[in-house]
């Protein structure tokens, strides 16, 4: 099990694969427990560095809307966008997809503790 607490501090320390350039991605992110992670959250990956920002509340209409939870899974590498997507967690085109899953790959997932 899997939480992120504070997206902004997520993002400063998550490290990410070099891929070249993509455009810029936008989520909205709800986050009914944690109000100072919702909000629109812009990815831009250029020359090679993966920088996110607050987003501006125009941007929201080309934001891709996911919960923290659907979102965790996806950062941590727990799911991929595209199981998702076909779980009807992530609403994204097929393009969109791509981009997300080559910046948070999936993995095989863990954890120490025993329940």
């Amino acid at each position: 099990m899997a939480r992120i607490v504070d997206i902004e501090q997520f993002f400063a320390i998550l490290p990410t694969p070099s891929l070249g350039n993509f455009p810029a991605l936008y989520f909205h992110i709800e986050d009914d427990f944690a109000p100072w992670n919702t909000g629109v959250w812009k990815l831009d990956h250029t020359g090679g560095k993966l920088t996110v920002e607050v987003g501006a509340e125009s941007d929201r209409t080309k934001a891709i809307p996911i919960t923290i939870q659907s979102f965790t899974a996806l950062a941590v590498g727990h799911s991929s966008a595209m199981e998702l997507a076909y779980l009807g967690r992530l609403a994204a085109s097929s393009e969109q997809i791509a981009w997300i899953d080559a910046v948070f790959p999936k993995t095989i997932t863990y954890g120490t503790d025993f329940f």
